[in-house]
């Protein structure tokens, strides 16, 4: 019975230790974490208009996104509605970084 109550126990530390090992970079889909904790994706277009502090991007496809910007979101440029930009997004929908492009 010891001994049993021994392996459960190290086998409960395994599984928990190793948990978090799985929730990393998806490197499927290229999906990374750049900030502690947030899982970030892309999205890419062009920048339709601002609402306060939510911007509204247009993506190749004719999806329309909203994403949130705060004090925290890297902006890299001089970013105006028409501006074909690039987004970092977090799970939250909050924006870690906005970057105008060029060309």
């Amino acid at each position: 019975m010891r001994t049993l109550v021994g392996v459960l126990a190290i086998a409960v530390i395994f599984i928990i230790g190793t948990g978090s090992l799985t929730y990393g970079a998806d490197p499927i889909s290229g999906k990374g974490s750049m900030r502690s904790g947030e899982m970030l994706d892309t999205v890419t277009g062009v920048l339709l208009k601002i609402e306060g502090d939510v911007y509204v991007v247009k993506q190749e496809t004719g999806k329309e996104v909203r994403v949130q910007v705060d004090k925290r979101t890297t902006r890299i440029g001089n970013i105006r509605p028409g501006d074909s930009i690039e987004v970092q997004v977090s799970e939250n929908g909050r924006a870690a970084s906005i970057k105008q492009l060029r060309g």
